[in-house]
């Protein structure tokens, strides 16, 4: 883990995944628990001490206190084997002051800051026993729209347009949605840049539309939750703008996968093989060990290029069968009130 002060910014990069901190203001997820101001920070790092996660001993190293800096002050707890848990701390935070200096007739290690909650230390507990759970191979990558999610420009915005899907086609600019898609412009851009003579449209009632109709492609939920509950990591590969947070709001995906490789973010577009070769890198893995699935041949043509294992989805019932026949484990699922479905 490296860490880097940048004007008011405290990043820091773990296993390539780069978290931004900001001045004066601290946020962190960890196991299902967000905290976000540096007095939660602390109360919630104390917590995990007083549960025996960590160790609240600042002698013997498994506390780290850097020499005090001007803008950020980084507290490093190496706890578990396998796992770094960097967080942020700002001088005038509440409790800061305790925490580095111990009166005389208390030892470091008998500093204690209120527990946490019940519900906050089974997120903690639970967290910590997955941290130390060796990674589980092979690692999936899913396409979201219409092979998770329902694409809703096929089957529903021609209708809010009052368009036939050949006259959208032929009316839309050519590469706005595209240049959309992996964060060229914005969505104000795309709005004025959407159609080829400029013409305004209502914005808000297109988000609109398009939050109405996600929903889950029939069956994949199931595997989804199967795959959750069997311990695979498994993470969005999608060509999609910033509006794949509507798709969360509404659906709740990162239930089951981590909204990792969104082109958004990372600029690129599938089937670009610089968009799989950052994920492959970014996933610190063996591409024969990632298993990427997606509606469109081209797409999976891209990923077996790249190395991966790529399966082409047609639906949920194929794609059960083919990751079984891959070794993928597929447990019975176990609702709410009852013993066992499948």
């Amino acid at each position: 883990m490296v860490y880097h002060e940048l004007e008011d910014l405290a990043i820091f990069h773990h296993n390539g995944v780069a978290i931004v901190h900001d001045v004066p203001w601290s946020i962190m997820n960890y196991g299902g628990t967000i905290v976000k101001k540096n007095d939660e920070i602390l109360e919630f790092m104390w917590g995990m001490a007083n549960n025996g996660i960590i160790k609240p001993d600042l002698v013997n190293g498994d506390i780290t206190v850097p020499q005090l800096q001007s803008k950020t002050h980084c507290v490093s707890l190496a706890w578990l084997p396998l796992l770094a848990l960097m967080v942020s701390l700002i001088p005038r935070a509440p409790c800061f002051a305790s925490f580095l200096k111990p009166t005389a007739h208390a030892s470091p290690c008998s500093l204690r800051l209120p527990a946490m909650s019940s519900s906050a230390t089974g997120h903690v507990a639970s967290a910590a026993a997955e941290a130390s759970r060796p990674r589980k191979m092979p690692v999936l990558l899913f396409d979201i729209m219409d092979t998770v999610v329902l694409d809703p420009f096929y089957h529903h915005i021609p209708a809010f347009f009052q368009m036939s899907m050949k006259e959208l086609l032929e009316s839309k600019h050519p590469t706005a949605w595209s240049e959309f898609e992996t964060g060229v412009i914005n969505e104000s851009e795309l709005a004025r840049k959407f159609f080829n003579d400029g013409r305004s449209f209502d914005l808000e009632g297109l988000k609109e539309c398009m939050v109405k109709a996600y929903e889950y492609i029939d069956g994949v939920e199931d595997i989804l939750c199967s795959l959750k509950q069997n311990n695979y990591e498994v993470h969005a590969f999608t060509n999609y703008p910033v509006w794949y947070e509507l798709i969360e709001e509404k659906l709740k995906l990162s239930k089951y996968l981590s909204w990792t490789f969104c082109s958004c973010h990372i600029g690129k577009r599938k089937p670009s093989p610089d968009f799989y070769l950052r994920a492959v890198d970014h996933l610190n893995i063996d591409p024969g060990n990632c298993i990427f699935i997606d509606d469109r041949k081209v797409n999976v043509e891209a990923a077996l290029s790249a190395g991966m294992v790529g399966l082409h989805f047609t639906n949920a019932e194929v794609l059960k069968n083919e990751l079984c026949s891959l070794g993928v484990e597929l447990a019975p699922l176990v609702l709410q009130g009852e013993t066992e479905v499948q």
